[in-house]
């Protein structure tokens, strides 16, 4: 092979090497999850402020909003909040319980979404201090769907 073909020929092999390791090729890993960005999110109360940025100080938040899919106008079963630190470090807050909100399907039209509703209560006493953004991350299991929120917190 002559110099430039194996410089194009090694140029071409590396990512898709890179991509073969990353994916994995054996039966045993697991199938991996399709992600998508919806905007269609909002969260009212977090610890009863309707702020855009709350002070957590008792180690503990409860919040409240709602969430779906808008690019298949349906509610992924799971919600959990995604704390995000100022040098990108993310903290899985899980447990959101799923709740009615016939004011979203109004809104949207749609009865499919009537379900959007989220209630997370947590602790948050294991996350260090400092001040976060946050997004909600949706899931039913083969798809997760993020949605950031314009809000922020401080521990």
């Amino acid at each position: 092979m002559n110099k430039v073909v194996k410089m194009k020929f090694l140029a071409l092999s590396m990512p898709l090497a890179l991509v073969m390791v990353l994916a994995g090729c054996g039966a045993e890993t697991a199938p991996s999850k399709s992600v998508s960005a919806t905007n269609a999110c909002s969260v009212d109360f977090i610890n009863g402020s309707a702020n855009p940025l709350v002070a957590v100080t008792d180690g503990r938040i409860a919040m409240r909003g709602w969430a779906f899919d808008h690019n298949t106008m349906t509610v992924p079963e799971t919600v959990d909040l995604l704390l995000k630190d100022r040098e990108g470090k993310v903290f899985v807050i899980a447990g959101g319980k799923r709740a009615e909100r016939p004011d979203v399907a109004k809104v949207f039209k749609s009865p499919a979404v009537s379900g959007a509703g989220f209630t997370l209560v947590a602790s948050v006493a294991e996350v260090p201090k400092g001040a976060y953004g946050f997004s909600l991350r949706m899931s039913d299991g083969s798809r997760e769907v993020l949605c950031g929120i314009k809000k922020n917190i401080t521990l």
